[in-house]
């Protein structure tokens, strides 16, 4: 299952100053994948390993302190 988190109207809040929110490209980038699409990013945030946060219907990003998390080795599991 697929962590997700709607932005009301538009606007983020984030907890940490590292809570940035960052796109697929920049995912892939960090992780060291040479995917040009987004299908790794959304497989990897369905098993739980990073956060996604649903922007609008067709847009997710991801919190980059959960990409950093699984970069590190630390805890990989989502909190729910």
């Amino acid at each position: 299952m697929q962590t997700t988190h709607e932005a009301p109207s538009g606007q983020t809040e984030s907890k940490t100053a590292s809570d940035r929110l960052i796109d697929f490209h920049e995912v892939n980038q960090r992780l060291g994948l040479r995917c040009k699409t987004s299908h790794t990013a959304r497989a990897i945030a369905a098993r739980g390993q990073i956060e996604a946060v649903r922007i609008n219907p067709r847009v997710l990003r991801y919190t980059e302190s959960s990409v950093n998390r699984l970069v590190l080795g630390g805890k990989t599991e989502v909190p729910v």
